[in-house]
């Protein structure tokens, strides 16, 4: 019998970074409004494949491509900071599972 590895991540941790953007939405000044719609839609993406149990690779695509993103652009204020934070530690979380399944090397080579 054949078992595929599958990241894991709580669903707490996935509706607390969730509340935390919408929350950052409301209140983010106009410029910053897209940015947290962006990282809204990628969190959806990254549910989805999750909830699909989509195999490593697409989930390690969708994690180092909203890194890349968290890392150009700047959320200003407290709720930023939080959203920021959020997010890293559900990437952490992710990204040493994928260690764990396919190696640092691998993944540092997308």
């Amino acid at each position: 019998m054949f078992f595929r590895k599958r990241i894991k991540v709580p669903p707490e941790m996935v509706a607390n970074y969730r509340a935390a953007l919408i929350s950052g939405l409301e209140s983010a000044p106009e410029s910053e409004r897209a940015l947290y719609e962006i990282h809204l839609s990628a969190l959806d993406e990254l549910e989805k494949s999750l909830a699909l149990k989509e195999n490593v690779e697409e989930t390690a695509l969708q994690i180092w491509g909203e890194r890349r993103s968290h890392g150009w652009s700047y959320l200003s204020g407290q709720e930023g900071s939080l959203v920021t934070g959020l997010f890293h530690e559900m990437a952490t979380l992710v990204e040493n599972q994928i260690f764990r399944i396919k190696g640092k090397e691998w993944y540092y080579s997308l």
